[in-house]
Formats: C-alpha cells, sequence, structure tokens
C-alpha cells in the first residue's frame, strides 16, 4: 500500500490505543466521517488508519492559503466542521477536543460535506465503551465546560490519591502522569464518565473553535460584512457553558444555519449560485416563462366560459325541443320517452362520476356532447313528424354550437 494512503498513530500505552481503535470501528461501522480503520496492533500499541489529508489548523496556519482559499470555502469547512462534530454527538460518541487539529480536510473532487474528518478520539467518552482510567485530557477553564472542568479534576484527584501521590493541582496546571502507575491503575466509577449533559460540552468545543477563529483569523474572511460577522460571533458565545442538551442541539443548529445564509449570500454576489436565465427560440425570440404560464391559464379560463356557453346553448335547444312538441302537440314514442329519461339522468351521473374521480371538465366535455346528440336525435324526431322549419332550426344550431364549442376545447385543453 502507498504510504500517503494511510497514517499510522503510536500510543503511550496499550489501554489508550485499544479504546482509541474500538471507537474508530464504532463510527466506521455507522458512516461516520472519520479515518477508516485499516489495522490495530495492540502489542506495538499503534493503528494504521486511512489517510484524510491535512488538519485544519495547519491549512489555517499557513498565510499562503488565505490567498488560495476563498471566504466561502472557509465558511462551508467550518460549517461541514461543526455538522461532523454534531452527528458523532448525536451516534453517542462525544468528543470534548473539538479544534482545529482535530479536524482534517482532504482536497479530493469530493464535496466539502464529505471532505472532513474528525480524528483524535482519545478525549471521547461513549456509553457503548466505558472509561476504565481517567480521560486523558487535563482541565483547562479557557477550553472546557465547567461542568466538564470539575469531573476531570475529581477524577485526577482520586487517580493520584488512591495511588498514594501527592495530588498537584489541577485545574489550569501542568501535571505529569506516571504511565506505570496509569497503566496497572483501573477505576469503573468515573465522573466524566456519568456527565449529565455531554452534548453541551461538545456545543462548547465548538463555540470556542468557531469565536476563536472569527476573532483571530478574519483576513479569511474579509468579503463579511461587519454586522454578520457580528452576528456569528455572538451566536457562538451562545454555545458555551450550556445546561441543555435540547438548547446545545438548537443553538448549534443556528450557527449552521447562519453560516448557509452568508455562504448564500457570497454565492449569488460573487455569481456562483445558477441563476434563471430567458431561453431564446430558433427564431431568436425571448420566452418569458412566467407570462407564457399567464397566458395559458388566461386561455384555460376562457375555454371553461365557452364551455358553460355550451351547457346554456344545450339548455336552451331542450327548452325549444319542448315548446315544439307542446305547441304541435306531439305525443312521444317509446323510444323518445326513454331518451327523454336519459336526457335528464344525465346531469345526475355527472355530478356522481364527478365526485368520484374528481376529473370535471373532461367528464363536463362528455355530458355536453351526449347531450348535444340527443338534441340531434330530436332535431331529426321533428323534422319526421313535420315540425316547424323555426324549430327545427334553432334545435340543430343549438346541437352543432354544442359541439363546435366542446370541439375546440378539446383542441386548447390537450
Amino acid at each position: 500500500m502507498n504510504k500517503k494512503n494511510y497514517h499510522v498513530k503510536k500510543f503511550e500505552e496499550t489501554y489508550s490505543q485499544s479504546r482509541e481503535a474500538q471507537l474508530i470501528q464504532h463510527l466506521n461501522q455507522r458512516g461516520a466521517q472519520v479515518p477508516k480503520l485499516i489495522s490495530n496492533h495492540p502489542t506495538k500499541k499503534i493503528i494504521k488508519m486511512e489517510h484524510v489529508g491535512e488538519s485544519l489548523l495547519t491549512i489555517f496556519n499557513d498565510k499562503n492559503n488565505e490567498e488560495k482559499i476563498n471566504a466561502i470555502k472557509v465558511l462551508k469547512i467550518l460549517r461541514e466542521s461543526i455538522s461532523v462534530g454534531q452527528e458523532i454527538s448525536r451516534l453517542e460518541v462525544w468528543h470534548f477536543d473539538l479544534a482545529f487539529r482535530n479536524f482534517t480536510f482532504l482536497q479530493s473532487e469530493k464535496s466539502i460535506s464529505k471532505s472532513i474528518f474528525l480524528i483524535d478520539f482519545s478525549a471521547a467518552i461513549s456509553p457503548s465503551f466505558l472509561l476504565q482510567k481517567p480521560l486523558w485530557l487535563r482541565p483547562d477553564t479557557k477550553l472546557h465546560h465547567s461542568e466538564l472542568v470539575r469531573a476531570l479534576e475529581k477524577d485526577w484527584i482520586n487517580f493520584f490519591r488512591r495511588n498514594s501521590l501527592n495530588v498537584p493541582k489541577i485545574i489550569d496546571n501542568e501535571f505529569t502522569i506516571p504511565i506505570d502507575i496509569y497503566n496497572n491503575y483501573w477505576n469503573p466509577q468515573l465522573y466524566v464518565q456519568k456527565l449529565s449533559n455531554p452534548v453541551c460540552v461538545v456545543s462548547h468545543s465548538i463555540g470556542i473553535m468557531i469565536y476563536n477563529f472569527l476573532n483571530n483569523s478574519s483576513s479569511f474572511l474579509p468579503e463579511i460584512k461587519k454586522n454578520k460577522l457580528e452576528e456569528l460571533i455572538k451566536i457562538t458565545n451562545g454555545l458555551k457553558d450550556l445546561r441543555s442538551s435540547a438548547v446545545a442541539y438548537s443553538n448549534i443548529s443556528k450557527l449552521i444555519q447562519n453560516l448557509n445564509l452568508i455562504i448564500q449570500d457570497l454565492e449569488i454576489s460573487s455569481g456562483v449560485t445558477p441563476r434563471p436565465t430567458i431561453s431564446v427560440d430558433i427564431y431568436g425570440h425571448k420566452k418569458n416563462t412566467i407570462k407564457s404560464k399567464y397566458f395559458k391559464f388566461m386561455n384555460f379560463n376562457g375555454e371553461i366560459k365557452k364551455n358553460i356557453l355550451a351547457l346554456f346553448i344545450i339548455f336552451f335547444g331542450f327548452f325549444v325541443t319542448n315548446q315544439a312538441y307542446i305547441y304541435q302537440n306531439i305525443l312521444l314514442g317509446n323510444l323518445a320517452y326513454k331518451i327523454a329519461l336519459t336526457a335528464i339522468s344525465l346531469p345526475m351521473l355527472y355530478i356522481f362520476l364527478t365526485l368520484l374521480t374528481w376529473t370535471i371538465y373532461n367528464l363536463f366535455k362528455v355530458f355536453l356532447r351526449l347531450e348535444a346528440m340527443i338534441l340531434l336525435y330530436y332535431f331529426f324526431e321533428l323534422l319526421y313528424r313535420d315540425s316547424s322549419w323555426i324549430f327545427s332550426s334553432l334545435i340543430l344550431i343549438s346541437a352543432i354550437s354544442s359541439f363546435g364549442l366542446t370541439a375546440k376545447f378539446k383542441k386548447s385543453f390537450n
């Protein structure tokens, strides 16, 4: 295997090496943005992992990158780093050392969301992998949530006392751990493992990380307006020292949303975001899509009005037919009577089918044509019985007009 494709991490003792390998494998199985575990060597106290690029600390500390990485890319890297930390927390692995040195960026053709990775799980806890020794982390009030600071202090004090060692000042202070004693020390009752809101500790780390970047690395973000930068700083401050997991998740999501809004604004102003364009047909005429839809809508309404007119013409035709039979004292035959019943029942059938299928216009068209065909039958019936040419003409005109209007509707509607 090419050396560039993997990274070897060495440990001082076997416990931390074994635990980190388990946590990474656990996250690999759940599709988290962490390096793939290639191999685990407890006797050599090393693990071999997939190479996942340079740390964000290295990238941001390189002054040459200020010109190479634009503000949009920087904000996307920040957003995805926050998202990765949040998603891993949702898998109940709480990384208490979220800092740029523990995030990496792998230059590739993939989207940035697939190029950010979280590494170094020596300072992580999980209910699936309970701690047996104090968490390898020195409590620092400038970096850590107050609840984590107190828990770390208690665990390290217990470590020194149970091993009959002098207890040094723990908080905000360098202290030395005898590695041999640490290797032989086991304690399943650790305060760090019992934190009531580990998500708040993660939120605090994110807040510190982004707050420090916005204040100390503004040269990466020259395009961002001062008021928007101040709003981001305010939101990051709202991630610190929280006491509610729900509030922590909510504030993290709020920070991601604000980063998204700023990214969108920058993309629009820089022309990165795709914008709708006006198409040109083969004759070079511009087509306005909105206007086209408006005219189609107006045309559709016009066809509905024509069909309502056809309905009134049908009513008029039947009225004339009825007057012709009455005026000339013509009795309905059996067939004419049955067709009359059909004409009366068609509106009720139309209403029933409309309620059943909700296809109003197509059924309406069929209904009008059937009624027009019945009018044609009565035209020929009265013509056969030598009815007045006035009645026959009006009935024929009504039937033909109805057919014409519905046929025109079909052409426009389709």
